[in-house]
């Protein structure tokens, strides 16, 4: 039973200080004036800030757990997803203008994913 409750006390613990880092990373992520994107393995919309939100005309809320290609192809983060490459200075064409973009791929606890900025 002692086991148990230490167990315990250690996952709250853990979870706590996840929790912690995913709200310091969220204040990083809204305070870039640059706008920003993250999908995970499956090219699904993880996070994106405020400035994102802003280009794409739409809301987070509304965003989350979608395509990014669906969303607009443009923002399709396949390819540096499947070689794990950057990509860097890739000029994109959106709503009559140009947008200089970087894809980088990132990894998480072995998972994979990919942000764009």
């Amino acid at each position: 039973v002692r086991q148990g409750l230490d167990d315990g006390l250690e996952l709250a613990q853990i979870a706590r200080l996840e929790h912690d880092r995913y709200e310091q990373l969220s204040s990083v992520l809204h305070g870039l004036q640059d706008a920003v994107l993250a999908v995970d393995l499956h090219n699904r919309i993880t996070a994106l800030n405020p400035a994102m939100e802003a280009i794409l005309g739409r809301s987070r809320t509304t965003l989350i757990g979608q395509k990014a290609n669906d969303v607009e192809a443009m923002l399709s983060l396949d390819g540096a997803l499947e070689s794990g490459q950057a990509e860097r200075g890739i000029v994109l064409r959106f709503q009559r203008r140009d947008w200089i973009a970087n894809r980088t791929p990132i990894q998480e606890r072995g998972k994979s994913g990919c942000s764009c900025g």
